[in-house]
């Protein structure tokens, strides 16, 4: 694929990793839907890791300390298992989705998925998904706080403090009507 690429787009053959096959396969897919290659389109369309913005925008940012983050995202997977993600993981298998297919790749599907196929009992990859889910909130933070001119707000303020906020912050950064 790697190869296949260099030929059809060599810049964004040197700009994607080798071991990043979904976006080795999206960025062939683009060569062979024709039209621009993908190196193209981020040209014409702006990139977040340098250059100007396309658009003029707002970037907002709740942030929270990290103990209640940790909280926060142990309760949404504790969640997720409460509605039934080992059942859903169990009903998709049964209707013969593939174990390749993009669902069973995200955090906590893939998790069910390998305890159900080893004959364990998926309620032992809780921790697991807790886990695997704080650390992709952490790349996530990480990702977001390299991103220039993002305004953090402390997500614990509440509804309509945040809502006023923004609004505020909204109507100095783009004076005129706001819809």
């Amino acid at each position: 694929m790697r190869a296949l690429l260099e030929r059809h787009d060599p810049d964004s053959a040197v700009r994607i990793p080798a071991t990043d096959t979904q976006r080795l396969t999206r960025a062939i897919e683009l060569v062979y839907r024709g039209g621009t290659s993908w190196s193209v389109r981020l040209d014409g369309e702006g990139r977040w890791s340098r250059g100007e913005e396309r658009y003029p925008s707002l970037k907002i940012g709740l942030d929270l300390k990290r103990p209640r983050h940790r909280e926060r995202l142990d309760a949404r997977v504790d969640g997720f298992f409460d509605a039934g993600l080992v059942d859903e993981v169990r009903r998709l298998r049964e209707r013969g989705v593939s174990r390749a297919a993009n669902a069973f790749q995200a955090i906590g599907y893939r998790e069910v998925l390998r305890a159900i196929e080893a004959g364990c009992d998926p309620e032992d990859v809780r921790d697991d998904v807790r886990r695997n889910t704080r650390r992709y909130a952490k790349r996530q933070r990480t990702w977001f706080r390299g991103e220039p001119e993002v305004l953090w707000l402390d997500a614990e303020l509440g509804r309509e403090v945040l809502v006023e906020r923004v609004v505020r912050l909204w109507r100095g950064s783009f004076p005129g009507p706001v819809d």
